[in-house]
């Protein structure tokens, strides 16, 4: 669905209903009218709350559910960063900043050894520590995310191996950050940090779901009493 077919449709939907006015008298039933920047911040958000939702069970259970986000698939690299490690052999790394979900990650030693890094809990970690060997595997790592002291929203990663000095490069392949769904130029206005239009990275079959979401949140956001309109009356 193109931005234009996202635009048109959502009107589309949303002049089905019809709702009081802003008097609040059903009497008088009117349609909602958003402009451009309403109708983008809605899809965005409608946007957000179907990959949060669905991404998980539809990942992981099936391929066809990897198709469907394979176009957000991305390798990034950490950036090596300093502050406080909760392990003696932690190191810590900046993640990409549009990460939104670690699908796997390794890291690489001086040598060239590749070491799988396993994401651990806090409890895990805790418990493997209290027994006699409290080291990561051979050929592994262990990951714990960690605040950043910036206040940025993506956190730290303290990745711990035998040595953590020995790590030349931690890279990790995810999910990313869908851009924002923009129906047309924003000027000064901004969704995310970006005004320019951008069509949804998505696969096609979750467009509609995306649409109807934003009506639905339109619907709640600008009245609490919804009437379906009769084009015949």
């Amino acid at each position: 669905m193109t931005i234009k077919e996202f635009s048109d449709q959502f009107d589309t939907l949303l002049d089905s209903y019809k709702v009081p006015d802003e008097f609040g008298r059903v009497e008088n039933l009117v349609t909602i009218k958003l402009d451009e920047y309403e109708k983008s911040t809605l899809l965005t958000e409608a946007q957000d709350i179907i990959l949060k939702a669905t991404f998980q069970e539809a990942f992981d259970l099936t391929e066809q559910g990897q198709v469907y986000f394979s176009g957000l698939i991305t390798v990034g690299e950490g950036t090596p960063t300093t502050g406080d490690t909760y392990s003696d052999n932690g190191k810590l790394f900046t993640l990409p900043d549009n990460v939104f979900w670690i699908l796997n990650e390794r890291v690489v030693d001086s040598q060239n050894n590749k070491y799988v890094v396993k994401p651990i809990n806090y409890t895990e970690y805790d418990r493997i520590l209290s027994k006699p060997y409290a080291k990561p595997l051979k050929r592994q790592a262990w990951r714990l995310y960690q605040g950043a002291d910036t206040g940025a929203a993506t956190p730290l990663a303290e990745v711990v191996i035998r040595n953590s000095n020995d790590i030349s490069e931690y890279l990790v392949r995810y999910i990313r950050k869908p851009v924002p769904i923009i129906l047309e130029d924003l000027g000064d206005l901004t969704i995310n940090n970006v005004s320019a239009p951008s069509e949804c990275e998505l696969h096609p079959i979750v467009h509609r779901d995306i649409l109807n979401k934003a009506v639905d949140l339109a619907l709640a956001r600008y009245t609490t009493t919804i009437r379906p309109s009769n084009p015949k009356q």
